[in-house]
């Protein structure tokens, strides 16, 4: 078996496997971003499997009750956290300008269409 051969099965195995996992779990956020953000993540570094995701929000459904149930006795409490997910709650978020410009043009020609909607029309005849 060559080398090659062994680094497409090992790109291939699952992400919930215990490799992959063991991988994951090795990498800091920081690492994790960085890898994100320069596209070198391979689909299965990183993202939980379809069961963990389930948990997480399970949990955060339940710290949200819990908090609206304290908030209804009158106690006033901090909000929960989310559950920690990796790659998520980075110290420094990942900002793509090209996109942060997209979304400002996408924002203007709307505020344009909204004010040419809102712009009397002169009645001919």
């Amino acid at each position: 078996m060559t080398y090659r051969l062994l680094s497409g099965l090992i790109d291939r195995l699952p992400p919930e496997g215990h490799y992959k996992t063991a991988v994951r779990d090795s990498l800091s956020d920081a690492q994790l971003g960085e890898a994100i953000a320069a596209n070198r993540a391979t689909p299965g570094h990183g993202p939980w499997s379809h069961t963990d995701l389930l948990i997480a929000a399970l949990i955060d459904s339940v710290n949200t009750l819990r908090h609206a149930v304290i908030a209804v006795a009158g106690v006033k409490a901090k909000e929960p956290k989310p559950y920690p997910r990796p790659g998520v709650g980075l110290a420094e978020r990942v900002v793509d300008p090209r996109g942060t410009a997209m979304l400002a043009a996408r924002r203007q020609r709307h505020l344009d269409r909204q004010t040419a909607a809102q712009t009397p029309q002169p009645q001919g005849g």
